[in-house]
């Protein structure tokens, strides 16, 4: 067993973006494979190059169409179009709790303005909304997540779980996180589900479906008495959002909480991606072998070089 030290829980120091809890949102009601492929190259062509200046991005049709895999489809460009489509649609939304009046307030960002798909000159045309390029750059954290197991997922918060700590995971065997900044980055005090859910034992319970088990009283106990670290004892997972994870994607890790004291409240999630933790952790066996976002993209990168960015004034009509 490994003691959640001072070494141990500086030992990981990933912290995602702030805002990628509401792009999670807005990526998980597209539901759509092609969408996603979409959204990742929209990523890579802003982190190249800003879109302030030059927010139209000119795309050769057939470079597209090469890009999704789609050449055997009945019809690629309707498939596009609904991909597209489905972008439009979903834009950034954030619900925040203010103090005073009106205590919520609510704002949206869309991916896309506008686009055009032009037979004659075989391309299309997306107008990128400058102000979503913040959020477009936040889509880095898929770069080592795999598009099937977003579908499966399908639903937000476990999305944003398991975007973050497929790359927590990266960093080290374990991710030590505090309560309110765990809450703070999922936006659990910002969604009407904080009526039900507070900070410590009830998201636990409520958001990640974690329970404690005599092997983790007795632990805390031990710890107290012995006036040392708590080891890693995982909390058995009986439903909620980590078991999603855990069944819908290739991603495989348990949790156990600290405390600052005796009696207090749980201070820390403690994450763990250690195969020596194993608590009924089994990776679904058809996610095994699957490539990742950015594997996906590294074999068809080649769409990058015919792909042009304008101002508005070369926008067609």
């Amino acid at each position: 067993m490994v003691l959640i030290d001072d070494k141990v829980i500086s030992s990981n120091a990933y912290e995602p973006a702030l805002d990628l809890y509401p792009v999670c949102r807005s990526l998980s009601k597209m539901s759509n494979a092609h969408s996603l492929r979409v959204m990742y190259l929209l990523h890579k062509i802003c982190w190249d190059a800003p879109v302030e200046d030059h927010p139209i991005i000119e795309i050769p049709i057939q470079e597209l169409v090469s890009y999704l895999g789609i050449e055997k489809e009945e019809d690629p460009l309707e498939v596009i179009q609904k991909a597209i489509f489905y972008i439009m649609e979903n834009p950034i939304h954030i619900v925040r709790l203010r103090s005073g009046e009106d205590p919520r307030t609510w704002n949206g960002c869309s991916w896309i303005i506008d686009y055009i798909f032009s037979s004659s000159l075989q391309k299309i045309y997306l107008h990128i909304n400058p102000a979503a390029q913040k959020y477009l750059l936040h889509l880095d954290a898929l770069e080592h997540a795999r598009v099937d197991s977003i579908l499966r997922i399908s639903r937000t918060f476990p999305i944003w779980l398991y975007i973050t700590l497929t790359n927590a995971s990266r960093y080290g065997k374990y991710w030590v996180v505090s309560t309110d900044m765990f809450a703070k980055m999922s936006m659990i005090e910002d969604r009407e589900v904080w009526i039900v859910t507070r900070i410590g034992r009830d998201t636990l319970r409520v958001q990640l479906g974690a329970f404690t088990t005599p092997a983790v009283k007795e632990e805390f106990t031990k710890a107290r008495k012995g006036k040392r670290d708590v080891h890693f004892i995982p909390w058995e997972i009986r439903k909620g959002n980590i078991l999603t994870v855990r069944t819908h994607s290739e991603l495989q890790f348990n949790i156990c909480t600290l405390k600052k004291w005796p009696g207090a409240a749980y201070s820390h999630y403690v994450f763990s991606f250690n195969p020596s933790d194993d608590a009924g952790m089994i990776t679904p066996p058809d996610l095994e072998n699957l490539p990742t976002i950015a594997e996906e993209f590294q074999k068809r990168s080649g769409i990058m070089g015919s792909i042009k960015l304008l101002t508005l004034n070369h926008l067609p009509r």
